[in-house]
């Protein structure tokens, strides 16, 4: 069944303005510079899903993350848990892509940090008595009750697996708080370099610590977007949205469309502003090849090596899900291109004539 732009495109500026009006309403008061660029609805939520959030939004996000960082650190500290903070996450990495954008905060111990003995810098560490688990149970369980205090008027989720989750209340942003500790392996003692020092999260509903790099995915990830001149997260900022908006959403986190994206050819997505379409035909031949192709789609790796991006039963059909998305709104931009009469158009033939989607949209220029 075609997919109703309308009210996808209410959606995309609900998210980006924080707005429940229609779309009409939505387009008299809009001041997204990717609106004058097309008249097609299907172009336009595309150009739309790609493009990354105005400052003024990314710097909220900090702000909120930043007063929930406040009342923990005092409050932790108080109760003899000193800690440390940092982000992670969609919005230090530039991919986020609704209004009220979910911030990850690491909330780090300051007593305890576990590392590698035969690591080159082994002896600088001063061992503890502290379980490193028992420490982060501790700084959970503290956290729980002082953000529970804080925040009365919030939705506070104290279920999660590795993390606390606060929204509405006093909080434009929903808040996730995930308790650590550092692990220092040889890479990190090697080269002193933050991008391999592990995380170390507890799980709570398995009552075990989960070790990940997520410094290092976001420093690969950066890497690519750099080799690909921009393309990188504009595809994954692409995809994100298909996936918030197909009915029911598909069921793939921000961090495996990432992954996903991170293993294209850089060179294909590097193209100029005015050739973005090409970047949703990038998408679409890419994930077209990982659904016909089950076993390399279940090969591939994190960009931090640690796991197997479809690690889990259910992930392929979601990824199939998601390609159907990212088909079908190719296929509109496609039609919508060719319902518009130039030259091109009827040299390439109709898409419901058998034109070739990829070609059209790889051959579409935009004026910004």
């Amino acid at each position: 069944m075609p997919r109703d732009f309308d009210t996808r495109l209410s959606r995309a500026l609900a998210r980006r303005q924080d707005l429940t009006k229609g779309l009409n309403e939505a387009l008299a008061i809009n001041l997204e510079p990717q609106w004058k660029r097309s008249n097609q609805k299907s172009v336009r939520y595309a150009f739309l899903a790609m493009a990354e959030l105005d400052d003024s939004y990314t710097r909220k996000s900090y702000e909120e993350g930043d007063r929930v960082i406040n009342q923990l650190k005092s409050k932790l500290g108080e109760a003899g848990l000193p800690v440390d903070f940092e982000y992670q996450g969609s919005v230090p990495l530039n991919i986020h892509i609704r209004f009220q954008s979910d911030i990850d905060v690491l909330v780090l111990s300051n007593r305890v940090l576990t590392y590698n003995s035969s690591g080159p810098r082994a002896s600088h560490y001063t061992p503890t008595n502290l379980v490193a688990k028992e420490e982060v149970k501790d700084i959970r369980r503290a956290s729980e009750a002082i953000l529970t205090a804080a925040y009365p008027a919030a939705q506070i989720d104290i279920t999660g697996r590795k993390s606390i989750t606060l929204s509405g209340g006093s909080l434009s942003r929903k808040v996730d708080i995930v308790p650590a500790h550092w692990h220092d392996d040889i890479e990190y003692q090697r080269t002193m370099d933050k991008v391999f020092r592990k995380v170390c999260i507890w799980n709570k509903s398995e009552d075990k610590i989960i070790e990940n790099l997520p410094f290092l995915h976001m420093a690969r990830i950066n890497e690519k977007e750099r080799d690909s001149s921009g393309g990188t997260k504009k595809i994954v900022r692409l995809l994100k949205t298909l996936r918030a908006d197909a009915e029911p959403r598909v069921e793939i986190s921000s961090y495996d469309i990432a992954s996903i994206v991170w293993h294209f050819d850089s060179d294909s997505m590097r193209v100029i502003p005015e050739r973005d379409l090409t970047l949703v035909a990038i998408a679409r031949d890419n994930l077209e090849y990982l659904v016909n192709n089950k076993s390399t789609a279940e090969g591939l790796m994190t960009p931090d090596g640690t796991r197997r991006i479809l690690n889990e039963s259910g992930k392929y059909d979601q990824l199939r899900r998601l390609f159907a998305e990212v088909k079908e709104l190719s296929e509109n931009i496609a039609d919508e291109i060719e319902s518009v009469e130039t030259p091109l158009s009827k040299a390439l033939g109709r898409v419901s004539s058998g034109g070739d989607v990829s070609r059209v949209l790889r051959e579409a220029y935009i004026p910004r």
